[in-house]
């Protein structure tokens, strides 16, 4: 028998030999008796000494080993930690107090459901990041299409979605693009609407606006506002504003910033 203070050995894994070992029979209350193979399949956390012809809690070794034992002391536990336990007769009956008790139920969440339940987690995040990956990379594609056709001043929307530019060009892309076919054919969130084109565009304009143009005013000896009425086929009145600078060699630039419509022409409604 081992000593209180020390553990049994494990390996990795629970030792449980296979259907053709043969366990020794020893005689208990006038009957020869042994392990049975059949009690690996009920409890599945049965160690198997072979030496010693004894059965311990791979669990609660385990746990304890790994110094994960908590405010549990395991104490009632001892004939299956550190002694052994092997008393075939009552075998069913301490397996299943065992296998009950509060520091088994620990040791098994400790040992075997919280390790499956960071693998999950660890697999979960995994395919999050490859799919963020992915939505990145497609949603990229379409900005890029939509910053080509503004730059070289080409429709974006057609009469139709499937007729316009910039669903051709996405289609386009699409060719060696076995992602961007899947983001074309969602139903939902693939941001092709026009609201989200628009508002892109709108993004894009601020963005020229704020670190292109507003660096070339900061940068300019003198600069300009300029702003003039223009009317449009509908014939509504609109202000267009530029502004123009100079730099230190005396060349002059000038940088639309936008159209502004207009309710009327007069001074007090122009003070925009």
């Amino acid at each position: 028998m081992k000593k209180d203070q020390e553990l049994a050995s494990i390996g990795d894994e629970p030792n449980q030999p296979n259907s053709s070992f043969s366990f020794k029979k020893r005689v208990i209350g006038g009957t020869n008796r042994n392990f049975q193979h059949k009690w690996f399949l009920e409890f599945p956390w049965l160690h198997y000494s072979e030496n010693e012809d004894r059965v311990f809690c791979f669990y609660c070794i385990k746990c304890i080993k790994n110094g994960l034992k908590g405010d549990k002391n395991f104490s009632k536990s001892v004939n299956f930690t550190h002694q052994g336990f092997n008393n075939w007769n009552k075998a069913l009956e301490r397996f299943r107090i065992h296998q009950d008790s509060e520091e088994h139920c620990w040791a098994k969440c400790k040992i075997v459901d919280a390790p499956k339940s960071t693998q999950i987690h660890e697999i979960l995040n995994s395919q999050t990041s490859k799919q963020m990956a992915i939505n990145r990379k497609c949603f990229m594609k379409l900005l890029q299409n939509l910053q080509f056709l503004a730059l070289n001043n080409i429709a974006i929307q057609g009469h139709e979605k499937e007729k316009s530019n910039f669903f051709g060009l996405a289609k386009l892309r699409a060719n060696d693009d076995a992602d961007l076919v899947n983001w074309i054919e969602k139903k939902r969130y693939n941001y092709m609407h026009h609201n989200v084109q628009n508002e892109l565009l709108e993004l894009m304009a601020k963005e020229v606006l704020n670190k292109n143009i507003m660096k070339k005013i900061q940068e300019a000896q003198f600069f300009t506002l300029m702003c003039d009425e223009t009317t449009d086929i509908s014939n509504q009145e609109q202000a267009v504003i530029c502004i123009r600078t100079v730099n230190d060699k005396f060349e002059t630039r000038e940088d639309f910033i936008e159209l502004q419509q207009l309710e009327s022409t007069t001074s007090e409604s122009t003070c925009f």
